[in-house]
């Protein structure tokens, strides 16, 4: 009987102590911190209808997913992830910059490139108004 006493109060402490969270307030407090300064960041880069990919680091929409690979003779690679088809599966592109500039259709969203650089691009969300 002592045994399983000392087993459930074990347990029952575990359980409660992984629902409550850390019990240092200042590892709480840093965590929380972070959260937040990935928040704004997370928002920084996405305002209104302009998004900033930042290579190798992933944005992600409603429908989907994004991450930006960089430039290679003249193209953007970017992969994307759409959420409600497979959030699983990359679908990789490689859009000439010319075209990229004039509008492209990727995931049933239509998107503008308004800047690019080796390490980041910015797009524009372009209401959908047929083909592009």
């Amino acid at each position: 009987v002592l045994l399983f006493s000392v087993l459930a109060v074990l347990v029952i402490g575990i359980f409660y102590g992984a629902y409550r969270g850390p019990w240092d307030k200042s590892f709480r407090n840093r965590m929380e911190q972070r959260f937040g300064s990935f928040q704004k960041e997370l928002s920084s880069r996405m305002q209104n209808d302009k998004m900033t990919l930042i290579c190798g680091q992933p944005l992600s929409t409603e429908k989907l997913k994004l991450i930006y690979h960089g430039l290679e003779k003249g193209r953007l690679k970017i992969a994307i992830y759409i959420l409600e088809l497979d959030p699983e599966s990359a679908y990789h592109y490689q859009l000439p910059i010319k075209e990229a500039k004039k509008g492209f259709r990727i995931g049933g969203q239509n998107f503008v490139l308004e800047s690019y650089g080796k390490n980041q691009i910015q797009l524009r969300l372009r209401k959908n108004q047929g083909e592009s």
